[in-house]
């Protein structure tokens, strides 16, 4: 998340700095050799830095995989909250959401793709990136269910349970987004944006 530089020293704007560079490295790392093969020494490289600064920064390669996923979490939830303020209607900020989540594991699917079936790699784990996954789907799931009930509110969608709305919903987007690892061409991932919004706001019984 972006950090006011008027109000840091110039060490902290150093390390800022700094982090963020290791960052980019290890999502290069990542992506080129996949996650377990990207080892320390090998991001350390990429970075320009020794290996012992690596870890003055990060405890361990796990610290180093939860601090790149929330540096994404907080680019795609920047682009959703925008996206969303940018339409109006609750119906058009939940179809933005779903649409603009996808268009964004499109612009991130070599990472992704990268991760995707890494065994360690799980919201149900106990290491640090395990719990950076569970802070990042409560998080969606809570901006889902603000829109959610906004939209009861106002009228728009049916009265109900928001929280459990909103984890049905956040399901099926993270389904979408796991085939889409499979079916990268933006036109597909829009098409698929209406569809799963539409199925979730109108069901599959005919009318």
């Amino acid at each position: 998340m972006p950090v006011d530089a008027s109000s840091q020293s110039r060490d902290e704007v150093l390390k800022v700095f700094r982090t963020g560079e290791i960052i980019d490295a290890a999502r290069r790392v990542i992506m080129e050799v996949g996650y377990p093969d990207a080892s320390m020494d090998r991001i350390a490289q990429e970075a320009g830095v020794a290996k012992g600064t690596l870890y003055l920064y990060f405890k361990n390669k796990d610290e180093l995989l939860a601090r790149t996923f929330a540096e994404e979490h907080d680019q795609m939830m920047d682009r959703l909250r925008k996206s969303a303020q940018s339409v109006s209607g609750y119906t058009e900020q939940l179809r933005s959401l779903v649409r603009e989540t996808m268009g964004h594991a499109v612009d991130h699917q070599a990472f992704r793709q990268a991760l995707h079936g890494a065994p360690d790699i799980s919201p149900f784990g106990t290491s640090v990136s395990s719990a950076e996954i569970r802070r990042e789907v409560e998080d969606y799931g809570g901006f889902v269910a603000e829109i959610l009930e906004k939209g009861m509110e106002a009228g728009e969608f049916r009265k109900g349970n928001a929280a459990k709305f909103a984890m049905y919903l956040t399901q099926l987007v993270a389904g979408a987004v796991t085939a889409q690892l499979h079916r990268p061409e933006d036109d597909a991932c829009l098409t698929s944006a209406e569809e799963l919004t539409d199925f979730f706001l109108l069901g599959a019984q005919a009318k």
